[in-house]
């Protein structure tokens, strides 16, 4: 491919407003979308490879995203495919997996451009150099100076578009993205010194709806399920919305939550297990249908041993042979008192029981925010509907860590600092596991990948 013109998309409301904006060419331009509606694939379009790499060719450009994860997994994926569609020399030919910095070479027709690729966690490595253009994808799992240390390297005097594009889902409306650019965009208040923030930003909000025709059927109807009613607003209809005031668990309510429960002995036992040494906690868990219950807790303080929370299940439990295991992805590598790993302790211990082990671990831990909006939309979906509960009688202490778990204030980081108190009654392993087994049975399902080209 060697002519810009030979692009043809088909764009949905929100991509034709994204194309307007940054027509304007104005520096600063945020476009806020729901899930499914395209702001990725279409950034990839039309700012990497219309915009910048045919009319912008002869300066350094940015593509950065908040993980390497989000880079590998959503950022890079699409913009990769239009390499392929539109027939573009790239360098290198697949996506690396390395967890470092590189650049991805793209030819025009005429030059090679170089475009520099960042995680946020290195996004220091651009300090000392001069960019003509960047593009910063979900940015919402970043912090304030990421975005300032970015827009302070956007000089390059020959850019023809000197321009910071940020795609992102909504947050929490404390965020910086809302507090510091959408705030700043609608007030429009010109600072002390400075110029009015509309001749310096565009903003442009879509939600899903904007894309449906493209999408599976049902697909926005099946959120409304798997989505609870605040997260709904975000994911689905673009809002700024807060959930839970820095509760992790916002959606707990002892009312509806909290029964009386009891084990069925025509059911799997589940446990879900967290390896802190002080305490040690697990619970205890059945699915009845599409239900969990927790029907019990297991917490051992003082210098905890997986071994001895073993003898304890199984004196709890005799009569259970079929386990089901899920819990801290750490686990498959250190132990509290073993050089054996804890989940090699739990094998060995199930095999001397007789007892059939289905191990359900990941190779890593969810992130905090993805598996606790798990657990809210179980305890509450958007349907009002319900399928986590506790046993009154023997789950007190997970009760109290489902109810008092927090984020640190203006983070996405669990609030840990009561842990280690042994006067506190909250402990938030005890939410771990919750989040833990949750996360394996319901995962929260907001990636979907669709062709939206012209035959």
């Amino acid at each position: 491919m060697s002519e810009q013109e030979t692009i043809t998309y088909l764009r949905n409301p929100f991509q034709k407003r994204i194309k307007i904006a940054l027509e304007k060419n104005k520096r600063i331009n945020a476009f806020f979308g729901g899930w499914g509606v395209g702001k990725t694939e279409y950034t990839a379009l039309e700012h990497v490879i219309k915009r910048q790499l045919f009319n912008n060719p002869d300066v350094l450009h940015l593509i950065a995203a908040n993980t390497y994860s989000q880079l590998y997994d959503s950022t890079l994926r699409p913009l990769y495919k239009w390499f392929e569609l539109l027939s573009i020399p790239h360098k290198p030919e697949t996506i690396p997996t390395t967890h470092n910095p590189f650049s991805i070479m793209l030819y025009n027709g005429r030059k090679w451009v170089e475009f520099l690729v960042r995680s946020m966690e290195n996004i220091d490595t651009v300090s000392g150099t001069t960019l003509g253009s960047a593009w910063g994808d979900e940015m919402w799992g970043t912090e304030k100076w990421t975005f300032d240390l970015i827009d302070s390297r956007l000089r390059d005097m020959q850019s023809k578009m000197l321009q910071f594009v940020i795609t992102s889902n909504t947050d929490e409306p404390e965020h910086w993205l809302y507090t510091d650019v959408v705030q700043k965009y609608e007030l429009n208040i010109k600072p002390e010194g400075g110029i009015e923030p509309q001749e310096l930003m565009e903003v442009v909000h879509g939600t899903t709806f904007e894309n449906k025709k493209n999408l599976p059927p049902n697909y926005i109807e099946g959120l409304a399920t798997t989505l609870d009613a605040q997260m709904y607003q975000r994911f689905v209809l673009c809002k700024w919305v807060a959930l839970g005031s820095g509760k992790i668990f916002y959606n707990f309510d002892r009312n509806l939550h909290i029964k009386e429960l009891s084990a069925n002995k025509n059911l799997p036992l589940m446990v879900s297990s967290d390896f802190n040494v002080n305490p040690m906690c697990w619970s205890i868990w059945q699915q009845h249908g599409k239900e969990l219950w927790c029907i019990d807790q297991i917490m051992v303080s003082g210098a905890a041993d997986t071994g001895l929370c073993c003898n304890e299940l199984f004196h709890r439990y005799p009569e259970y042979k079929y386990i089901q295991w899920f819990g801290d992805a750490s686990g498959r590598s250190s132990s509290t008192k073993s050089q054996n790993s804890d989940y090699d302790i739990i094998k060995q211990k199930c095999s001397e029981q007789r007892i059939h082990l289905e191990l359900k671990v990941r190779a890593a831990n969810p992130s905090i925010r993805d598996s606790a909006n798990a657990v809210n939309v179980c305890l509450k979906n958007a349907k009002n509907e319900t399928l986590i509960y506790f046993d009154k009688r023997k789950c007190p202490d997970i009760i109290l860590s489902v109810e008092g778990c927090k984020y640190k204030p203006g983070t996405q980081e669990k609030d840990d600092s009561n842990d280690k108190d042994p006067n506190a009654r909250v402990k938030t392993h005890f939410g771990d596991t919750v989040r833990y087994i949750v996360n394996e049975i319901y995962p929260l399902r907001h990636k979907h990948t669709w062709n939206q080209y012209n035959a």
